[in-house]
């Protein structure tokens, strides 16, 4: 019986120190869960205080808007407003003018920039062919008076290359032959 009695007793000390242990556990991660909480309440109480003052700054920039259109009424009531000022100033009339010499002038004007061919239009140098016309069938004389029915059966002539000139009327001296 002495036997069981020293095992209950041991084992009694090994729960105890279980227990114990447990306990010191608990305690310690009690302690630390308590300093974590303190941080987020900390963090919170930061983030309350930032937040205010975000608030704040947002009235005041509300408060700035509000000044600038303080002038400018709504969309609605700034169009009924035009619309009467527009009536005051421009009364109606039972006829209007319709041309005046001055539009026709401008009327004339963009009909002569509309008429304008589109080569008139450019500013830099333009291709120009040959007297001989390029590709185009030109008789030849010791042909009896057939045309060429192709540019390739031809032999180069100094007239058929292809000229750059100038917008002002000059060739450029570099192709000049």
């Amino acid at each position: 019986m002495q036997k069981l009695s020293a095992a209950l007793l041991d084992l009694a000390s090994r729960v105890k120190r279980v227990e114990d242990s447990a306990a010191a556990v608990e305690a310690k991660n009690h302690l630390k869960l308590q300093a974590r909480r303190e941080e987020l309440e900390a963090a919170i109480d930061e983030s309350h205080v930032e937040l205010a003052g975000a608030a704040t700054q947002a009235k005041e920039s509300t408060r700035k808007v509000n000044s600038l259109f303080a002038s400018h009424p709504p969309t609605p009531d700034r169009v009924e407003l035009e619309k009467k000022h527009i009536e005051l100033v421009l009364p109606d009339r039972e006829q209007y003018i319709v041309t005046t010499s001055e539009f026709d002038k401008v009327k004339a004007r963009l009909a002569q920039l509309d008429s304008r061919k589109p080569a008139d239009r450019q500013q830099g140098p333009s291709l120009q062919r040959g007297r001989q016309g390029g590709g185009r069938t030109n008789p030849d004389p010791d042909d009896n008076g057939r045309p060429e029915s192709r540019p390739e059966d031809r032999s180069p002539s100094q007239d058929d290359r292809p000229t750059l000139k100038r917008t002002d009327g000059t060739t450029d001296p570099a192709t000049t032959p």
